[in-house]
């Protein structure tokens, strides 16, 4: 991973579809839930609920709203780039801490893109040949035949699903940039 001391630049292009909230232990202050942790990770559908299957477990961990994250608006986090701690072990699974949102433009070091199996086809994970080198597996739930994947991923990196194989590409255009796409040669 590139280093910025021990932070990187991830612009987050998509979360996992399982959040959860952790406030203060003490009742008596006033600003627990203006301080709670907001958690995110892979999940999927079983039965009624989302539940993680992890195969490997892992989140993106938000220090409380001052971070620059709005629980009650997340798709504003959406295209945005945060200053995070590089990935961490944190009771035996991975953990990507969101410190603070940037304010500049600055070139993000990944992108924080969840994909599921029903986009890639499947992907093989027994297969070392799945991902680049340099992406970043944070998180992967499976069950049945469903699939959710966090990863980090350098411009111009790539995963291989069942249907072919998908690279981050870097654009101009703010919304478009570090969209997943298949390549079709």
């Amino acid at each position: 991973m590139r280093r910025r001391g021990s932070e990187m630049l991830v612009t987050i292009k998509s979360f996992g579809s399982l959040w959860t909230r952790r406030s203060g232990h003490d009742p008596d202050d006033p600003k627990r839930f203006a301080r709670a942790a907001y958690y995110n990770t892979t999940a999927l559908r079983v039965g009624e609920q989302l539940r993680h299957r992890w195969k490997v477990g892992g989140d993106l961990r938000f220090y409380g709203t001052g971070c620059g994250l709005n629980p009650n608006r997340l798709d504003r986090a959406i295209d945005q780039t945060f200053e995070c701690r590089e990935p961490e072990i944190w009771q035996e699974h991975n953990r990507v801490a969101v410190k603070q949102l940037v304010k500049t433009s600055a070139k993000p070091d990944y992108y924080l893109i969840v994909t599921t199996g029903e986009q890639t086809g499947g992907i093989v994970t027994s297969d070392d040949r799945w991902k680049a080198t340099d992406v970043v597996l944070v998180s992967f739930s499976e069950w049945k035949n469903q699939q959710e994947l966090m990863l980090l991923m350098p411009p111009c990196s790539w995963i291989r699903g069942r249907i072919g194989t998908f690279f981050v590409e870097p654009s101009l255009s703010r919304s478009l940039n570090g969209e997943l796409r298949l390549d079709h040669c």
